[in-house]
Parts: C-alpha cells; sequence; structure tokens
C-alpha cells in the first residue's frame, strides 16, 4: 500500500510549473489533482486542471478516467486541512519514554498518524490503488489560493492545446523568497505582478527592461552558456547580493536564457552557502532545491523523471528552508565545486532527449498548421464560388439594364448610370479579391510551369514579388549596356555575340513569366506591353540561330547599337517611372501593383512627358532595323532565313510600340482639352 504524507503550497505550486519543451500538465500520466470539496465550492473557482470527486450515498468515488498506478503525482485537497496539525496523535505513545528517545530522530510522518479528514479519508481510499504516495495539500484550497491567487480558475474542461500552451512560473525555491527562472520569464510583467519580483539576479548575456541602470536591485552576471565559461569567481558577490535582498524583505528572481544550467548553479551555490554546508555533505544527502536534485558535481540537474520533484523519500520538490541564523558577509564556496569533467555519452543522451521533446513539438505544431491550412483551401473555394456566382448574375443584370435603358423615361437615366458605375466598381472589387485567390493558370504559365498555383496570399508577399520584378529589370538593364557596349567596341567575336544574344533569350522569357505571375496577383499591364516581350523573346532566338557571314556582319554593328541604346532608354524609364509610381501610389492615385513599362503610359504624363523624344527615336530606330533587314534580304548574296524573320519581328515592335505611344499621347490631349473646355 501507499504512503499517505503532507505536500506543501510550495510543492504544489513547482510541481504545477514543470516544463520540458512544453508545460508537463499536457501528459495524462504527470499529475492528478483532485478537489474533495463541495460542487458549489468547486464551482466558484479551484485550482487549474483540478478534478472534483463525486460522492454517491455518502462515499467518495473513485475517479474513473485517471490511471491511478501510473500517475507520478497524486495529490487531493479540501477546504482547509492546516487544522489536522492541531490532531496528531502519536502512534507510540503508550510505549515507556525510553522507547520514545528512541524514535525521537524518526520521520514525522512514521511516528504520527492523521485524523480523518475529507481529503485525509480520500486520500487513504486512494493508497489502495496507487504506487506512488498520495499526497494531501497542507493549508488546503485557502491556503494555497492564498498564497497563488493567479493558480485560480472556473474552468473545469482543459484542451491538449491548452495545457501545452500553458505559461509556467519561475520554480520556486525558498517559499516567497527565492524564483528560479528563465529569461523569458524575467521579461513577463504577469510574472512580476503575481510574484512580486523587487531583484533580478540575471546570468546571461541578455539584458532585460527591468531595473535598467538599477544597481541595487540588479546583478547582471554576464556570461556565456558554454563549456569554458566558469561562475566560480562570481559566486561571492551572488551570495552576499541575495542575502542583503532576503534582509530587506525582497522577492528574487535568479534566470539565465533558459533557467537550467548556470542560474541553476547559482542558486545551489547561495543556499550551500546560505546553509553552511560543503559540496560533499550536500551531495550525501537526498536534498532538493526547488524542483531539481543537486548532485555531486555541484551543478542543478532535472530529476530522473524529467520533472522537478521525488527525491529518496519521494517528496515531490522538498525545499531547502534557511537556518536561524546565517552570516552577514559573503563567503567562499567549496573547492569541490569545480565538476568534474562531462561525460560525452552523457551529454548525447541529454541531446537526444532534447531533440525528441523539440520533435514533438514540432510534430503537434505541423498537425496544426495542416489543419489550418485545409480550413483555408475550403474558405477559398467558398469564396471563389461565391464571386463566380456574383459576377455571373452582374452579367445578367448588366444585360437586362442595357435592353431596358432605351425604354426608360428620363427622370430615370441617372438613375440607371449611378447603377452601371456601381456594376464596374463592382467588378474592380471583385478584381482585387480575386488577387488573394487561387485561380487557373493562363495558357502560356500551364505550358511553361504546369498547373502551380502562383497566387501569393499576402501583400507583403506580392509587394515583394513585383519589388524583386523590377530590380531584376534594372539590374539586367545595367548589365545589357555594359555587354552590348563590350561587343560593339571592345570584341568582334562570334561567340561573345552568341552570349549576349542568349542573355537576350534568357531575359526576355524570364519578364514573361514574371509578368504573368504579377497578372495573376493583381498587376494590371497594358496586353501590347506584355505582348512585346514575346515578340522580343522570339526576335532574340532568331538572332542567336543567326550564322556568321556577310548579312550578319552587316547588320551587327548596327544591331548593338540599338541594343545598346534601348537598355539605356530602359535604365532611364525605371528610374523615373519608379520614382513617379511612388509618389501617385502614395497619393491613392494608382493601385499598388502597377509595374514599370518599356513604353509610355497615361500615368506618366505629368512629370514624364520629357521621356517622349527618347522613346519615338526608339521607335523608328525600329523601323530603320525593319527597312535595313529588308533591303539586305533583296541582295542577291543573301541565302539566310534569318534575316527576313529579324526583319519581321522589327517591324511589329515599331507598329506597336508607336501607335500605342500615340492613342496614348491623343488620349491625353483629348481629355486635357475636354476638361478646359468644362471649365
Amino acid at each position: 500500500m501507499a504512503q499517505l504524507l503532507f505536500c506543501e503550497p510550495t510543492e504544489l505550486y513547482n510541481i504545477l510549473n514543470q516544463v520540458s519543451k512544453l508545460s508537463r500538465l499536457a501528459e495524462p500520466n504527470y499529475l492528478c489533482l483532485l478537489d474533495v470539496r463541495s460542487k458549489r465550492q468547486y464551482d466558484e473557482s479551484h485550482v487549474i486542471t483540478a478534478r472534483r470527486v463525486k460522492k454517491k450515498d455518502n462515499q467518495y468515488l473513485i475517479p474513473e478516467s485517471v490511471d491511478l498506478e501510473c500517475v507520478r503525482y497524486c495529490i487531493v485537497y479540501d477546504s482547509n486541512t492546516s487544522s489536522l496539525e492541531l490532531h496528531i496523535r502519536r502512534r507510540y505513545e503508550e510505549e515507556d519514554e525510553t522507547e520514545d528517545e528512541k524514535r525521537e530522530g524518526d520521520d514525522d510522518n512514521e511516528n504520527t498518524e492523521l485524523l480523518p479528514g475529507p481529503a485525509v479519508e480520500f486520500g487513504q481510499m486512494l493508497t489502495l490503488f496507487t504506487r506512488q504516495p498520495v499526497y494531501v495539500l497542507r493549508g488546503g484550497y485557502e491556503c494555497f489560493s492564498g498564497l497563488y491567487h493567479f493558480f485560480r480558475t472556473q474552468k473545469i474542461i482543459w484542451m491538449p492545446q491548452e495545457l501545452d500552451a500553458f505559461q509556467p512560473y519561475p520554480a520556486e525555491i525558498m517559499p516567497g523568497k527565492i524564483f528560479l527562472g528563465k529569461f523569458s520569464q524575467a521579461c513577463d510583467a504577469k510574472i512580476h505582478k503575481d510574484l512580486k519580483i523587487k531583484a533580478h539576479v540575471n546570468v546571461s548575456m541578455e539584458a532585460t527592461p527591468y531595473f535598467v541602470g538599477d544597481a541595487d536591485n540588479l546583478l547582471h552576471i554576464k556570461i556565456e552558456d558554454a563549456s569554458y565559461s566558469s561562475l566560480f569567481g562570481f559566486f561571492r558577490h551572488i551570495c552576499h547580493f541575495m542575502e542583503l535582498h532576503l534582509q530587506l524583505r525582497s522577492v528574487i528572481l535568479v534566470f539565465s536564457t533558459q533557467g537550467i544550467s548556470r542560474s541553476s548553479a547559482a542558486v545551489v551555490a547561495f543556499l550551500m552557502h546560505y546553509n553552511e554546508e560543503t559540496l560533499k555533505g550536500r551531495g550525501s544527502r537526498a536534498d532538493y532545491a526547488g524542483p531539481f536534485p543537486v548532485g555531486s558535481s555541484g551543478s542543478a540537474s532535472p530529476e530522473a523523471d524529467g520533472g522537478g520533484g521525488g527525491g529518496a523519500s519521494g517528496r515531490p520538490g522538498l525545499q531547502l528552508h534557511p537556518p536561524h541564523s546565517w552570516l552577514p558577509a559573503a563567503r567562499g564556496v567549496d573547492k569541490d565545486m569545480q565538476s568534474p569533467p562531462p561525460d560525452p555519452l552523457g551529454d548525447c543522451l541529454r541531446n537526444w532527449e532534447d531533440l525528441q521533446q523539440d520533435f514533438q513539438g514540432i510534430q503537434e505544431t505541423h498537425r496544426l498548421y495542416r489543419l489550418k491550412l485545409e480550413e483555408l483551401t475550403k474558405l477559398q473555394d467558398n469564396c471563389t464560388n461565391s464571386i463566380t456566382r456574383q459576377k455571373k448574375r452582374l452579367q445578367e443584370l448588366a444585360l437586362v439594364l442595357k435592353k431596358c435603358r432605351p425604354s426608360l423615361p428620363p427622370e430615370s437615366t441617372e438613375a440607371a448610370q449611378e447603377l452601371e458605375s456601381q456594376m464596374k466598381e463592382r467588378q474592380g472589387l471583385f478584381f482585387d479579391m480575386e488577387a488573394y485567390l487561387p485561380k487557373k493558370n493562363g495558357l502560356y504559365l500551364s505550358l511553361v510551369l504546369g498547373n502551380v498555383n502562383v497566387t501569393l496570399l499576402s501583400k507583403q508577399a506580392k509587394f515583394a514579388y513585383k519589388d524583386e520584378y523590377e530590380k531584376f529589370k534594372l539590374y539586367l538593364t545595367i548589365i545589357l549596356i555594359v555587354i552590348s557596349f563590350s561587343c560593339r567596341f571592345l570584341l568582334n567575336s562570334r561567340v561573345t555575340d552568341a552570349a549576349f544574344n542568349f542573355l537576350l533569350v534568357w531575359y526576355y522569357c524570364t519578364l514573361t513569366i514574371r509578368e504573368s505571375i504579377l497578372i495573376n496577383n493583381g498587376s494590371r499591364i497594358k496586353g501590347w506591353w506584355v505582348f512585346h516581350h514575346y515578340v522580343s523573346t522570339f526576335l532574340s532566338g532568331v538572332m542567336l540561330t543567326w550564322p556568321d557571314g556577310l548579312m550578319y556582319q552587316k547588320f551587327r554593328n548596327q544591331f548593338l547599337s540599338f541594343s545598346m541604346y534601348q537598355s539605356f532608354v530602359q535604365f532611364l524609364q525605371y528610374y523615373y517611372q519608379s520614382g513617379c509610381l511612388y509618389r501617385l501610389r502614395a497619393l491613392g492615385e494608382r493601385h499598388t501593383m502597377d509595374l514599370t513599362v518599356e513604353g509610355f503610359q497615361s500615368w506618366m504624363w505629368r512629370g514624364l512627358t520629357f521621356l517622349l523624344p527618347f522613346l519615338f527615336f526608339g521607335h523608328f530606330w525600329q523601323l530603320f532595323n525593319a527597312l535595313t533587314l529588308f533591303n539586305l534580304a533583296r541582295d542577291p548574296e543573301c541565302k539566310e532565313w534569318q534575316v527576313l524573320m529579324c526583319g519581321f519581328p522589327f517591324l511589329l515592335l515599331f507598329l506597336g510600340n508607336f501607335f500605342t505611344t500615340l492613342r496614348v499621347v491623343h488620349q491625353k490631349f483629348h481629355s486635357q482639352q475636354h476638361g478646359s473646355k468644362k471649365d
């Protein structure tokens, strides 16, 4: 039969705050906390994760949902069990004084038995079903909730995800005086408020926002978490600082980055100094400082079961209480504090355990990610179907409005126009919505990439991809200027010309792919400025296959000069268009996904008209290239098919660029004249 023992409130506090990578409360066989108070008291408030014990026919019922044989800690509490200490009956009270003196040094739990109370009565029942000791919370709920009010709750059902996300408090080393934690806990304002922290011992390289510049309440030991680091020279300073604050009744938080090695060693050193003990004396006893056992090496290490508690006596986290007298000055630490060389295999096993715990956390995070991804996919499908239905109904409504508009009375014409404008605005809103929804790729993207979703889901990702596209054009334009200049004036080789033409093919192919992806993500690129990149890709490919000969040499210098000028104009356009777009987007006059183009658009009218002469000169140079190639094709010595195949693309580029630019200029002149007449 298992033992029935007392559990101090501090011990329960430390058990609740044990953590590996996640809170140990999520482990089903770690803690069984049972509340034997009435249902009304339990519903008002109880300790977190506590289960209420039900009664039937004035008999307590054993919880069926808990495997008591496997539970590490089984703790029972009622309203107030502190009065039990006044009703302790000696087992040996009828024996003579000699026998009592022989047993004077025995443990109180062996010399006494408890009078039955609600918690004790149920605890005695549980000892028949458990292997581990059953603990009764000393002082009951009233004492525990008075000390740790932040662990009170009305929540009854706890999901595993909630327990995983439970944020533990620092371990309590000396009740209400010294706490041991990690850096993130030292930065938590709620923990400072709940525990009333008044001083910090920071054994890490990082600095917290608390007690900055306050040397009276902050001791910052800047030491790295490495095998070559030594705390030995700082122990005297740490002990003196903590002693002074204990005299001032300040609550001290000792912490390092993870709260495992450096801070634990500092706490163990202080406890040895405070209790006037050597390392050998401490190692020969099975006492514990908070939730960590102190080994013979002088460093704090977690218990074998991964938590805080359970020594040779089976007690969870026995505390080192200070003596009645203590030394006012700091003392040195025993030389045995220097630890022996670490065991390589032991380090490997501990690292493997840490990796296992990390892996479990990764698995849980990945599972949640997959669930959210499935939810996202369903929402995307629902939104896409709803938009499709809305657009279909809008088209039907537009047809009906178009048919009935001639027969409308004059007073209804204005309402019809307002309805049409609202329908157009709705189409624009649908366009913005669809930019964040998956859509079927066009023919070109399907041929190049297949049926791959290229829609970016966040504004940041869209802007980042657009900026990368702009930088790609800028960098390649500069490279093309340098290479075309080198081929024109420094190098005269068909190999370097072929490399230049191959770079042009790759550049324009990449532009077409990236522009198609940007269009899928909401960029509004005019049709010709996309199509002319396909024509340029074809032209560069034909130039790449043109063999070296008389016709090629006659056209080579003219083509390289044109390429150099075209790259220079594209650089000017990028430089000025990017600034103009930034200004217009800031004023809300342009869409956030608008791009720089290799031509002239309506939004460039204000501030960029000086580029028009450069553009028109380049357009007529394309016409000149086409005429030159057609003349070369009429030469009797011309036998290459590439001559005509290059002439037609140059002519098409001239016609498209020239008339598109001319149409934009004409529209702007017309709109300005129309606006001046209205004024």
